[in-house]
């Protein structure tokens, strides 16, 4: 099968165990106008809404984090790091989940409070300066209800200082249980903020309001796969065959990265076609079969699993239920050019559904691309 030339140029699911959420209320340090705090409640019968709030600032990819100096030079301080700046999961090139801004207690004024994905950490024995510094963030009440309950860890909200903010409170009486609830719960800790990039960078690409997505393209999808989903604008049909489709999006003035979007399926027979190894032979034959060019010697798409091996997972997600996430990398079997993929499985009693973002983009970052892809992928459901 010829493909043209050009493709070979240059959920947050938390442990109710470990985690209870319960109403912070801020003190009056950080109320915002019309007569409410910043949790949205009523003070003098009058009710807050979303817009009296300015908008949250932030780059991409980025969180500030309030913690105080002792506790961050502590093994708890350190590992609550970890989570954020340990390398982001199937990206050849190692880059960070999350670029992490410091932020002592006192320093946490006016624009430093707007920030897009923001983590305030409270260890209750902590009798340093700044760590005291912390506790003046709560009402009296709310800082009794977290002491009274000792298993609290993790309290998540939304919008506290800002507009389309996300905020987890961490709060534990002492460093050694803040250490083992990070322990049974950085995957939930860091769930919660990379949910919220995907989300808010497929808004930039599908719109608000889904305006920016390509209808006709969607319904041939739909028509032809069985699954709706979202295509942004930029994408189109690379190829298509029976159970079969690939977009793509090619570098253009607006963007260096290539990126494409396939899908299949296949009849469900049974749980075993999640299994890695039979990952690898799907993609390998749609690599073989799909993704080549006769003009070059060996260039068509294989996965590299020998020194990037594929990292699987099963995540829940509330549209199709239970699926697999693989992520990895593909390269062209002559190994002139490769990249990352991310993809999702799952079936619906009578298929099995694969689907899978790639990219190639050398010397380019590659996080906030996948993120992107992933939250495209995401959109699709039966």
């Amino acid at each position: 099968m010829h493909i043209p030339n050009f493709f070979f140029k240059k959920h947050i699911s938390f442990s109710l165990s470990s985690i209870i959420f319960i109403a912070i209320f801020i003190n009056t340090t950080f109320t915002s106008c019309g007569g409410t705090d910043a949790t949205g409640t009523k003070q003098n019968g009058q009710t807050k809404t979303a817009s009296y709030k300015p908008k949250s600032i932030g780059s991409e990819g980025e969180l500030a984090m309030v913690i105080s100096p002792k506790l961050k030079k502590d093994t708890a301080g350190r590992a609550l790091l970890d989570i954020f700046e340990q390398a982001f999961t199937g990206i050849s090139e190692q880059e960070p989940n999350f670029r992490v801004l410091n932020i002592v207690p006192s320093e946490f004024k006016k624009i430093m409070q707007r920030h897009t994905n923001l983590v305030i950490a409270l260890d209750f024995s902590d009798d340093s300066t700044e760590g005291q510094m912390i506790k003046t963030f709560f009402n009296g009440a709310s800082l009794e209800k977290l002491r009274g309950n000792p298993n609290t860890f993790i309290t998540l909200r939304n919008d506290v200082f800002a507009q389309g903010q996300k905020v987890m409170f961490i709060t534990s009486p002492n460093k050694e249980v803040f250490l083992e609830n990070l322990q049974k719960n950085q995957q939930n800790i860091l769930d919660f903020f990379q949910k919220a990039e995907r989300e808010r960078l497929l808004e930039k690409v599908i719109g608000d309001d889904g305006s920016l997505t390509q209808i006709e393209l969607e319904k041939l999808v739909k028509k032809h796969i069985g699954l709706a989903g979202k295509v942004p604008q930029g994408y189109k049909v690379a190829f298509k065959d029976t159970n079969f489709i690939w977009l793509r999006s090619p570098v253009s003035q607006e963007t260096p990265y290539d990126k494409s979007i396939w899908i299949t399926k296949r009849p469900y027979i049974d749980p075993k076609q999640f299994d890695t190894l039979q990952i690898l032979k799907l993609r390998n034959e749609i690599g073989e079969k799909y993704m080549n060019n006769p003009d070059l010697k060996e260039s068509y798409m294989q996965t590299e699993n020998t020194y990037f091996p594929i990292e699987k997972r099963t995540i829940n997600r509330k549209e199709v239920g239970f699926c697999t996430e693989y992520r990895g990398m593909w390269v062209l079997k002559n190994r002139m050019r490769g990249g990352n993929f991310v993809s999702h499985a799952f079936e619906n009693g009578k298929n099995f559904y694969y689907i899978e973002a790639f990219m190639y983009a050398p010397q380019q970052k590659k996080r906030r691309a996948l993120v992107e892809l992933e939250g495209i992928l995401r959109t699709f459901k039966p």
